[in-house]
């Protein structure tokens, strides 16, 4: 859990936070930490208790210079915990392609994303009446040039999730705020780019369709489950993250840009086993936290139902 914590608290300084990994190889029983033109320190593990016991420090040039080479040698041996995608990927891109085929695997999905419910509860039809829209509103012209290919891969992610949710647990974790922004303002989810800075908002039927065709997921199916978290229980981060089975973590995170002030997005990619699983487990224990009364199912389709009684007709 601790391993996922950490992550999740590094992920606002792009390009600073850089982790590797070790792919098989292995390494001795010490740690390297090095503060160029200050000093730099070797910790060496206890083999039986795998604890670090004794530490060097020393400020020398020659030390640094050394404990440099031995730095770039385990280097050579290693893998980028993350794989990052650029601005382009998130329309159509290589993101929404590998999110597609993760999902495709076989395995449960697990999703925490603060800011609103999954993709996979918006209707077809709702979807594919926001994207016209957006298409309209896009000056670039990207959305349209990618619309083919971004809707595609919409209907292959439901269509894994039909196929899949007899078989695997589907679990969703979001805000109550966040489907009350649905209900009054039309946003299902500040966190779509493609719809957000385009200013697509569902309009009353559509809000009324999206929260009929969770509601009825949610009864269809045992293995579909949502949570609604209150604001007090202070469980969740902005970071929108999905875990599939044991083959990935898909991830989206946003970071101040220090000369705009404003709010950047950085989409990423974890493979590796140990991570994947770590957050697997750390789902279900964010999972367990949330007040009962807010993640039984039964409760859940009844304060859904009254937010859906909100939606005026006209």
């Amino acid at each position: 859990m601790r391993l996922v914590t950490n992550l999740l608290s590094m992920l606002g300084f792009p390009g600073r936070y850089e982790p590797f990994y070790f792919k098989d190889m292995i390494i001795d029983p010490y740690d390297l930490i090095i503060i160029p033109g200050y000093g730099g320190m070797l910790l060496i593990t206890n083999q039986e208790t795998s604890t670090i016991d004794t530490a060097f420090f020393c400020p020398d040039k020659d030390y640094i210079n050394a404990l440099k080479g031995d730095f770039r040698f385990l280097h050579k041996g290693t893998k980028p915990l993350f794989t990052t995608y650029s601005v382009e990927d998130r329309v159509g891109g290589s993101y929404v392609k590998d999110l597609t085929s993760f999902e495709m695997k076989e395995g449960a999905l697990f999703l925490v994303r603060k800011r609103g419910l999954s993709t996979l509860t918006v209707p077809e039809g709702v979807y594919k009446s926001m994207l016209q829209r957006a298409i309209e509103n896009d000056s670039t012209g990207r959305i349209l040039e990618r619309s083919s290919i971004i809707y595609e891969n919409f209907k292959r992610r439901r269509g894994a999730f039909f196929n899949q949710v007899r078989r695997w647990r589907f679990r969703n974790i979001c805000s109550k705020n966040a489907v009350r922004k649905m209900v009054e303002e039309g946003i299902f989810a500040e966190d779509t780019w493609m719809f957000v800075y385009n200013d697509i908002r569902e309009d009353l039927q559509e809000r009324r369709e999206h929260l009929q065709s969770t509601i009825q997921l949610l009864e269809r199916f045992p293995n579909c489950k949502i949570a609604l978290v209150d604001e007090e229980e202070d469980l969740l981060t902005d970071n929108l993250w999905e875990v599939k089975g044991d083959h990935a973590v898909l991830m989206q995170t946003w970071y101040r840009d220090l000369s705009t002030g404003g709010e950047l997005e950085l989409d990423l990619k974890l493979t590796e086993p140990t991570v994947v699983t770590a957050f697997h487990e750390y789902f279900l224990s964010l999972w367990g936290q949330i007040s009962p009364c807010n993640r039984d199912k039964r409760l859940v389709i009844d304060w859904l139902k009254s937010q859906l009684a909100r939606i005026p007709h006209h």
